[in-house]
């Protein structure tokens, strides 16, 4: 009677296949050391050629390089790498248990106590893997899987970073699953360990919650999401558990744990208390604290009496002249303070004076503004200026005159602009800010005009202005939006050089920045177009 041809792998007989995503993952058996093993094995698509295939084996070996440098109870075991035939394959131990992902599926949110643990045995992994210079960078549910001991193993090193060797992709490529990925890795900035800290506090919330802390219907709002909201606070979780997942979720880096260990020891310190899920309601109120008593007044009497005052006798002839001092003295001293009050009574009259014609120019000026006679206008406002300039910043006229010709500049520079004459709208815009330097509608007219001169960089610095000096007012909103197509332009530039990561990070700027704005929308429209590079 014929054996069924058993299918091998190198020495290894594969009995059914368990897995299958970017590779495909095998149960099988080590005949020579008698034990079931794992066997991840390189799937390359047949579209896939050249540089692309090279590049994607080396990433599979890094994976088994990263991974097999770790030995660690909570990282898997690599047990051999090996090619047969012209198929890439590594080993490793067969994981009983589930992953994360599946028992959230399961049973939705986790206890604080499992959670805890969880968090804990991660972070154990994490800390091995920093130390030998190995980023995860897919922390997720999928790579967290549990042993029916309740042992967890950290699994998928498919695109972990090791920094001591040279990288496989441009600078700025992003890889990872979006809801779990940190801003940095977003943006394609360079990661450290503290990137893979974010990402385990989105699985720390997501555990304990039942829930993501950031989603969307597409990999572009997850991600916008993500740059730009916070998460909701898990509705009864204790305070000081609330406050490591908003620290582990900080947008900057800088603001997040320093490393595994700092969060490891908040988590064992955590795990000391009784923690348990509360209902939050409002602190009492405390009351005032009593007033002190008032002193006691005693009816004993004092034990000494203040001395008695010294007479200082002087001869009739002395006070005489004594008076006649102080009376010619006091004669002078009024002599010259009314004097100076009247000057400065009439100093203080002619000012009156010239306020009052001031504000009668300033009212003609107003006038002439309402007839649509900006040049007559123009000529009373300069006049009130000059007779009421002195202290400008007490000078409520000056102020206001400044304010209306800016206005008067503004306006003509807007005239010149709609006619699409951009220099004498740049000239007009000048001078309205020579009168007023300060004058937001000016510096947001400026911005308009710098960016159709494609001066980007100084139509930036003037909307920021606006921004910064007024962030509430309808003008910041408009700003926002300049913003926002600075950056949706700078994202075309860099798709045209042929850098598709530089454009995803403009146009991911321009949706933070003026969310439904038309910079924005087209900025969406084009991420849509862009193949996004997640495996």
């Amino acid at each position: 009677m014929n054996r069924p041809t058993v299918q091998k792998l190198g020495k290894y007989e594969i009995i059914r296949e368990i897995g299958r995503s970017n590779d495909v993952v095998y149960e099988a058996y080590d005949p020579q050391l008698k034990r079931r093993v794992a066997i991840k094995e390189l799937l390359i698509p047949p579209a896939l050629s050249g540089e692309k295939a090279v590049e994607r084996r080396e990433r599979f070996y890094r994976e088994a390089r990263a991974a097999g440098s770790l030995q660690h109870p909570n990282i898997v075991t690599i047990y051999e790498v090996g090619e047969d035939n012209g198929r890439h394959y590594m080993v490793m131990e067969l994981l009983e248990g589930q992953n994360l992902r599946e028992i959230l599926q399961m049973r939705g949110a986790l206890s604080i106590e499992e959670s805890l643990n969880i968090v804990e045995m991660v972070l154990n992994a994490l800390m091995v893997a920093h130390s030998r210079g190995v980023i995860h960078r897919d922390i997720k549910p999928e790579n967290i899987h549990i042993l029916p001991s309740g042992i967890i193993k950290l699994t998928d090193f498919g695109i972990a970073r090791i920094t001591f060797e040279p990288a496989l992709t441009l600078e700025g490529e992003v890889f990872g699953t979006p809801s779990y990925m940190s801003p940095e890795q977003i943006k394609g900035l360079p990661l450290d360990g503290r990137s893979d800290l974010f990402s385990l506090g989105v699985v720390m919330y997501e555990m304990l919650s039942g829930k993501k802390p950031f989603t969307g219907e597409s990999p572009v709002t997850i991600t916008y999401n993500i740059l730009s909201q916070e998460p909701e606070p898990i509705p009864g979780l204790p305070l000081p558990l609330w406050e490591i997942i908003k620290k582990a979720l900080q947008k900057n880096p800088t603001n997040r744990f320093r490393d595994a260990e700092e969060m490891r020891s908040a988590i064992k310190k955590i795990k000391e208390l009784p923690l348990t899920k509360v209902d939050h309601t409002p602190p009492p109120t405390i009351p005032s604290a009593p007033a002190p008593a008032p002193p006691s007044i005693t009816s004993e009497p004092t034990s000494s009496l203040p001395p008695r005052r010294r007479i200082i006798y002087l001869p009739e002839t002395q006070k005489n002249i004594l008076v006649l001092l102080l009376v010619t003295i006091m004669s002078t001293g009024a002599l010259l303070s009314f004097i100076f009050g009247l000057k400065a009574l009439y100093e203080r009259w002619e000012i009156g004076k010239r306020r009052a014609q001031a504000i009668v120019l300033f009212k003609e000026g107003i006038d002439y503004l309402q007839k649509g006679d900006h040049q007559s206008a123009l000529e009373k406002f300069q006049q009130a200026f000059q007779l009421d300039r002195g202290d400008l910043e007490r000078s409520k006229v000056a102020q206001a005159t400044r304010t209306a010709i800016a206005t008067i500049y503004t306006n003509s520079a807007i005239e010149e602009y709609r006619k699409g004459n951009l220099l004498p709208a740049l000239n007009f815009v000048n001078t309205a800010l020579l009168w007023d330097n300060e004058f937001i509608p000016a510096h947001l007219m400026r911005g308009s005009i710098f960016f159709l001169l494609r001066s980007y960089d100084m139509a930036l610095s003037e909307w920021r202005y606006v921004v910064s000096k007024s962030p509430m007012s309808k003008e910041a909103e408009i700003a926002k939006e300049g913003i926002a197509s600075v950056y949706y332009v700078r994202g075309v530039q860099a798709y045209q050089k042929g850098d598709t990561l530089g454009a995803r990070y403009w146009w991911m700027e321009a949706l933070i920045t003026a969310p439904g704005s038309k910079a924005a929308e087209q900025a969406e429209m084009a991420l849509g177009r862009l193949e996004l590079p997640f495996p």
